[in-house]
């Protein structure tokens, strides 16, 4: 698989799962056993990667998530990357404050036989948390 072609795969994950809030296109981009490293989490098989990204679309109706960088070599694709979102709804046990949030952060994707099949993610959740109201920003 070429890099292009790579790149084009964590394109579609990003714009059909989370901007538009296509799950079932996961299907055909996500290996059945991957593993979503997350800055606090592990996150094990297509079916709970889908769950995580229908609750960000949940937590963030309007969210709107933009590639700033994108590079590509062997069989990993690199992504710098920025969430933009109005919190409307639950969000790791807080309710809806109507704020709006901006989070930048990196993911490295492996992709295996056409499909995503490992990533790793870091971005500021804390700051995310912060931007709402759940964590003390002197702390």
């Amino acid at each position: 698989m070429n890099a292009d072609d790579m790149k084009s795969i964590v394109r579609q994950y990003l714009e059909s799962l989370y901007n538009r809030g296509e799950a079932e296109a996961a299907d055909a981009i996500i290996d059945p056993d991957v593993v979503f490293h997350e800055p606090s989490q592990a996150i094990h098989g297509r079916e709970a990667l889908k769950a995580r990204a229908v609750t960000f679309r949940t937590a963030f109706p309007d969210l709107r998530v933009e590639i700033d960088d994108v590079l590509a070599e062997d069989d990993r694709v690199a992504t710098r990357w920025t969430l933009h979102g109005t919190h409307g709804g639950e969000f790791a046990g807080l309710a809806a404050t109507g704020k709006s949030v901006y989070v930048s952060g990196i993911t490295i994707w492996r992709i295996a036989g056409g499909k995503i099949r490992e990533a790793w993610s870091h971005y500021d959740a804390r700051g995310l948390m912060q931007k709402l109201g759940a964590a003390d920003p002197s702390s």
